[in-house]
């Protein structure tokens, strides 16, 4: 059983009450200490920004106000953009 530190479970808790500019920074900063490629970098920050776009259309600014129905809802907002795309350029 993987038991969570106490520092651990202090970190996971900071990063609930984080304003989603500082989360997008830190992401950036785990993904280059954790050796993954410039190019792999750039796109998870380009699809995350995408997502942080989103959160501040719907005026959520703190992490701790994500629930998984805004999750949910941006799942289904982007797969029908991904449809109507599809449609279009079928249809254009």
């Amino acid at each position: 059983m993987h038991r969570v530190s106490d520092e651990n479970r202090h970190k996971r808790r900071d990063t609930k009450n984080m304003d989603i500019d500082t989360a997008k920074i830190r992401f950036k900063n785990y993904l280059e200490s954790s050796g993954y490629a410039a190019s792999t970098i750039e796109c998870y920050s380009v699809y995350l920004g995408y997502f942080l776009d989103y959160l501040r259309k719907i005026k959520v600014m703190d992490l701790k106000q994500v629930t998984h129905e805004t999750i949910r809802t941006y799942q289904l907002l982007v797969a029908d953009m991904a449809i109507a795309e599809r449609d279009q350029r079928a249809c254009g």
